[in-house]
């Protein structure tokens, strides 16, 4: 994916919000993933869970699919 900006009208962000960019296995994953580490964390390091290596680079995906579980209510 990329990520860019873009102008939507206010009344588009319900179904903007609603959309599911993310497949079940990668919520699943995230959910595994946030539950064990905090993602606010300004120094976070490569660290090992279910015998997968996460780094900083996966938490920019992390921190996506965590907003879009609070605003759909599914965290």
């Amino acid at each position: 994916g990329c990520d860019g900006k873009f102008v939507i009208h206010p009344n588009q962000l319900r179904i903007l919000n609603s959309a599911d960019y993310f497949n079940r296995v990668e919520l699943d994953w995230a959910r595994i993933i946030l539950n064990e580490i905090d993602i606010t964390n300004k120094d976070f390091g490569a660290i090992k869970i279910n015998g997968e290596i996460i780094e900083k680079p996966h938490l920019n995906k992390l921190k996506l699919i965590d907003k879009y579980l609070k605003i759909n209510g599914l965290k």
